[in-house]
């Protein structure tokens, strides 16, 4: 059985991530008209798509999660649709803007 990493009770595993215990967040910047992208927030609202590192790679360094999950944003649909790739920590500090187009 894979080794749990989550630890907020999503019970997820090392292959997936989580929005609560994943160290990275990125955030795709849509570009105008794009909306079929959005997704609906807490409050209904249409807000940017936002994807999270595999916990399984929470242990490396910075510089190669951050590498991954850009090599992994540039296979999806959004990224064609999008302007900025902004990838956070947990806590919400900025630490990376990739210019898309």
């Amino acid at each position: 059985m894979p080794k749990q990493l989550c630890t907020c009770g999503n019970n997820r595993k090392n292959n997936e991530s989580c929005n609560n215990c994943s160290q990275y967040k990125m955030v795709f910047l849509l570009r105008d008209k794009q909306s079929p992208f959005k997704i609906r927030g807490t409050a209904g609202k249409e807000v940017n798509p936002a994807f999270w590192s595999f916990l399984k790679e929470d242990k490396r360094p910075r510089s190669v999660i951050i590498k991954n999950m850009v090599s992994r944003a540039k296979r999806m649909p959004q990224w064609n649709a999008s302007n900025y790739l902004m990838i956070y920590e947990r806590n919400g500090n900025l630490i990376e803007k990739v210019h898309i187009c």
